[in-house]
């Protein structure tokens, strides 16, 4: 019906990369979609919306959908929708220049992609390289801080 409709004109207009068109016509069905009470649709609405964001560069609004949407998956969803959110989130906080927030939503991301998202694992390992290196640790194993040291190293040369 009409909320297939508008998600058809969000996707036809986001191929055509017209993004102030694709964020309208996905707004209007995240409105339809919280208007019948259907949640799974909105998570993913909100979930494009982050995306959109993002690529528009608005990133604070791109943080606020991306995070709802992920609150719902977190309960619901499927693992293979979570890490491509987590991919947008810490690409989000990359620009927001949240270092630590973005390398827990990469790593989060990362582990879902591995076991469930097999085709993002590349997309993810490019996102490594644009974080840099990391501040402080995060894991309990010192593995991601001898990474950071070797990703330093390879910087400075």
């Amino acid at each position: 019906g009409m909320l297939g409709a508008t998600k058809g004109l969000a996707y036809a207009c986001d191929a055509l990369e017209e993004l102030d068109a694709a964020i309208a016509w996905e707004t209007m069905a995240l409105q339809l979609a919280e208007a019948s009470e259907d949640e799974e649709e909105a998570a993913g609405s909100r979930s494009y919306l982050g995306y959109a964001y993002l690529n528009a560069e608005e990133y604070e609004i791109a943080r606020e959908h991306l995070l709802v949407a992920l609150a719902w998956q977190q309960e619901y969803g499927e693992p293979s929708q979570m890490a491509i959110t987590y991919y947008n989130l810490a690409d989000t906080y990359r620009y927001l220049n949240e270092p630590e927030k973005a390398w827990q939503s990469w790593e989060r991301g990362m582990k879902l992609a591995k076991q469930y998202k097999p085709d993002l694992v590349s997309n993810f390992k490019e996102l490594r390289e644009k974080l840099g290196s990391r501040e402080s640790e995060v894991g309990s194993s010192g593995e991601s801080e001898n990474e950071g040291i070797r990703v330093e190293l390879k910087n400075n040369k």
